[in-house]
């Protein structure tokens, strides 16, 4: 597979931890953005998290009490978004999952953007080349 965007879509339809997207094996996924839309009429808060299998599949915080405000949108992943660090990228490995909790159900949609990068881990212990 060579390198491929892709799109992962989910509607917080309740405030159980959510998840968004996991990362394939043999993939490095980038995660370039991520679209929280609140379409009600009263504000939202989520919890970005992230799992990290090579860790014991231990749950790392990466935005906390995110205010997604009524009839609007954000970009979570934005350099100047309150609450997430300053970063703008998140990176994940094979089998790492990225999780979304909503505060109120059926308020807030997902929009993930993913480049997948494929990291030849199966052609390099086949011996060849892609």
């Amino acid at each position: 597979m060579a390198n491929s965007y892709i799109n992962s879509g989910k509607d917080l339809t309740t405030t159980d931890l959510t998840i968004v997207y996991t990362c394939p094996g043999d993939i490095t996924a980038i995660i370039k953005s991520i679209h929280l839309c609140n379409d009600s009429a009263s504000d939202a808060t989520v919890d970005i998290t992230w799992t990290d299998d090579s860790n014991g599949d231990a749950i790392i915080a990466w935005s906390s009490a995110l205010t997604v405000s009524a009839n609007s949108q954000i970009e979570a992943l934005a350099p100047n978004a309150t609450n997430v660090y300053g970063q703008s990228t998140l990176v994940l490995e094979e089998n790492d999952v990225l999780k979304i909790q909503a505060n109120v159900a059926d308020r807030v949609h997902v929009t993930t953007a993913v480049l997948q990068v494929d990291n030849f881990k199966r052609f390099r212990e086949a011996g060849t080349t892609a």
